[in-house]
């Protein structure tokens, strides 16, 4: 409905392009190199918070031209004319559109009251019903042609009746919202015979329509106090379509069997219903506990990782579920991915660790500095990568799918612009996937 809004203001423009083309306003300031597509997109988004701002019922004509200038430049591209022709179109709606806004902001000031029964009514989606959409574009004319002069065009009674007219289209919007479903529900029954077969529970579904609407209509600004209303008709809506159904499955049974078939099925549901909730809960509570045990025994397996290495040699952590062995001190010879002595007793604890625990995978991430090119620093974390990936592969990490990648220097811990930050940049991460579903996680440590 709202498209449809849209469409007839620009049916109305359209009707009114000469005014624009021997307009004389001064032309908005836009770059030749402007992308018409996207500045289009821009108005036109512009155009639509301007309804919202009621920009088109306080400055009418300026907001016609703007819209007209705007279909002036979609006719235009459409037809493949130059850039410096719907650039010039895009200016004269853009200048169009300002001079509207400022007319706007100052034609407000009258009619406050007003504005705030408009704002409300579009608010709660007044354009996207047939009905209050119609009551709005009537409205919307009214205070339109009084827009150059409020006080001389209104008197204190008319704004009186367009500050209700527009409050009364807010209620009307908001029941639409709430209880369309159901006028249609109760509508659809009513035609195929319900009054006569059914008539106690359509009855029920009309009583508990007209109520939420009153209480609507009395707390249309407080949506918590009809909430229980609205559910109670929507739920007698549904339950009348129910007692319909049976009177269709079993034929000449009467109402109140109808009734008491339709009860029994929602009992039936709602018992279904619970015992699913009961079982999601159920193997919810079974995650958690697997997870908890999961936490704890990673927390174990870190405590015992944590005392095979020095501060200095690396750092031990848990990341999600998985277990982490930063490599601080691996030596590499610069430029070089070959292990040195020193590092290669590093890796060796590592190596003793994974093999102590139930690995699935594990993947070792090289990571540089930032001190050489980009490429230079990816082959490089690659190899280093690759160098300890090959020697858990060798020396006994079993069981576990190893992998290797580098990272460059995408991922620093530190800023690369001082000494101490580049060498804890300089690292190799060891991230180790541990079988959940195995007893307790332990390390060889606890043995030695």
């Amino acid at each position: 409905m709202k498209q449809s809004y849209f469409k007839k203001l620009a049916l109305v423009v359209i009707a009114s392009a000469f005014c624009a083309c021997a307009s004389k306003i001064e032309k908005a300031e836009l770059p030749i190199t402007t992308n018409p597509t996207d500045e289009i997109s821009q108005i036109e988004k512009q155009m639509q918070a301007d309804v919202q701002n009621h920009v088109n019922v306080l400055a009418p004509d300026e907001f016609k031209k703007a819209a007209s200038w705007l279909q002036e430049a979609k006719d235009d591209v459409r037809n493949n004319q130059k850039q410096e022709e719907i650039i010039d179109d895009l200016r004269y709606s853009l200048a169009y559109q300002q001079k509207a806004q400022a007319l706007s902001q100052e034609r407000a000031l009258g009619v406050k009251s007003i504005l705030e029964a408009r704002t409300k009514a579009l608010q709660v989606g007044a354009l996207n019903y047939e009905s209050t959409q119609k009551e709005i574009e009537k409205l919307d004319d009214k205070m339109s042609r009084a827009s150059s002069n409020f006080t001389k065009y209104l008197t204190a009674d008319d704004q009186s009746r367009l500050q209700q007219g527009y409050m009364s289209v807010q209620v009307a919007a908001v029941v639409a919202g709430e209880l369309n479903g159901v006028r249609a529900k109760i509508k659809a029954v009513g035609d195929a015979g319900g009054n006569d077969k059914i008539p106690n529970s359509m009855q029920k579904a009309k009583v508990d329509l007209a109520n939420a609407e009153n209480i609507i209509e009395k707390n249309v600004n407080d949506k918590s106090q009809y909430r229980s209303a609205v559910n109670q008709s929507k739920a007698s809506s549904v339950f009348l379509v129910r007692v319909w159904e049976q009177t269709r499955k079993n034929k000449g049974i009467s109402e109140g069997v109808a009734v008491e078939l339709a009860e029994k099925n929602d009992t039936i549901a709602d018992l279904k219903a619970n015992l699913d909730a009961t079982q999601e809960d159920i193997s919810a509570l079974d995650e958690k506990l697997e997870n908890q045990a999961a936490t704890v025994e990673i927390q174990k397996a870190i405590e015992e990782a944590r005392g095979k290495f020095t501060p200095n040699e690396a750092e031990v952590f848990q990341q999600g579920n998985d277990l982490v062995i930063r490599l601080k001190t691996l030596a590499f010879p610069s430029g070089s991915a070959n292990l040195s002595k020193s590092s290669i007793n590093v890796v060796a604890k590592a190596n003793s660790v994974i093999s102590g625990l139930d690995a699935t995978k594990v993947v070792v991430e090289g990571h540089t500095d930032s001190v050489g090119n980009a490429q230079y620093n990816q082959k490089l974390s690659e190899k280093r990568a690759e160098t300890v990936a090959n020697y858990l592969k060798i020396n006994g990490s079993e069981g576990a799918d190893i992998e290797s990648v580098g990272l460059g220097y995408e991922k620093p811990l530190a800023s690369n612009k001082n000494k101490n930050g580049r060498a804890q940049n300089r690292r190799v991460d060891i991230i180790v996937t541990v079988a959940q579903a195995s007893g307790p996680m332990t390390s060889s440590s606890s043995h030695e």
